[in-house]
């Protein structure tokens, strides 16, 4: 279509990883940014692929910000501020949404200079010449303009489970909520692991943290630091295991495996037990989150359900 010059006028409707990539799209291939109309029903973060080039790199900034902030809103402002995520207009108070959308510097700044900004919620029907939305409605000239939908059905794409829902159960595994953070193969690989190397279901389940309660599982940045505290848990209960530390380091659906890394396994060691031990980032999350030391947070993501069922309170 763009190709074709058939089109003189676009209508970018989302602005998660889908919007942004079609704006960037009809950026790079020379559309002007003046015939660009871009539908945002809600401001959200962004992750930068520049920085995720050195994964270990990254790590000492999740530690800065998950551990040593007061806040997640604050721990999201000193991840931007470090070159880790990024949005459309940092003169807007900080996103309220995250939904792990990777995209790269260069692809923010095409983003960014789109000046057609319509911010008047979701897109509730698209008429002959009108896109109605949540608190308003603009028109289009049906005739020379191509609608692009990046829309989603439900804003909310993460599995919500119930406190009492558990992968292992007789004769069965329910595959769902995510125990590897962002990583669906990582986490079915993990899954795969446990039921080779235990026995009982009860065993199992009490190595799988995920986040539990429809009212966590919603694409918030604190949804992002409460997968990351249940993988922290996820890996601490997998290296108790026999043979559980040696898959982790080994298997090619972890991005913390060293064979991915320049460097490799020194790389990791380094940043492990240097002067600044990452190592003990996972305690230093735990003590964060279970003693609710952020502002913005009275909860732990449901671990607490898990805790009381397998006391048996």
């Amino acid at each position: 279509a763009v190709e074709g010059g058939r089109y003189a006028n676009y209508v970018v409707l989302g602005n998660g990883k889908t919007g942004a990539d079609a704006i960037a799209y009809l950026v790079e291939r020379g559309v002007p940014e003046s015939r660009i109309t871009w539908v945002v029903s809600r401001d959200v973060w962004y992750m930068l692929r520049d920085a995720l080039r050195d994964y270990l790199g990254t790590f000492a900034t999740f530690d800065r910000g998950m551990c040593h902030t007061n806040s997640v809103e604050e721990c999201f402002l000193l991840f931007e501020k470090a070159g880790l995520m990024g949005r459309l207009d940092p003169s807007r108070p900080p996103p309220r949404v995250f939904k792990s959308p990777v995209v790269s510097r260069e692809e923010l700044a095409r983003m960014r200079s789109i000046r057609n900004v319509v911010r008047l919620g979701r897109v509730t029907a698209v008429e002959k010449d009108t896109v109605v939305l949540d608190r308003g409605s603009f028109g289009f000239s049906a005739e020379d303009t191509l609608l692009v939908d990046c829309t989603m059905e439900h804003e909310s794409v993460f599995v919500d489970v119930g406190a009492d829902f558990t992968i292992f159960g007789p004769g069965r595994i329910t595959l769902g909520p995510l125990t590897s953070y962002y990583n669906p193969s990582g986490s079915a690989a993990r899954i795969a692991f446990l039921e080779c190397a235990l026995g009982g279901d009860d065993e199992k389940n009490g190595c799988c943290y995920f986040v539990r309660g429809k009212q966590y599982a919603t694409p918030t940045p604190a949804y992002m630091v409460g997968m990351t505290y249940m993988e922290a848990k996820s890996i601490q209960a997998l290296t108790q295991v026999e043979g559980g530390t040696k898959f982790y380091l080994n298997s090619r659906t972890f991005s913390e495996n060293p064979q991915h890394h320049r460097i490799g396994m020194l790389r990791l060691l380094w940043l492990l037990y240097n002067r600044k031990k990452f190592a003990g980032f996972s305690e230093r999350l735990f003590q964060k989150v279970e003693s609710k030391g952020y502002s913005d947070v009275d909860h732990c993501w449901g671990v607490e359900t898990l805790a009381s069922r397998e006391s048996g309170t």
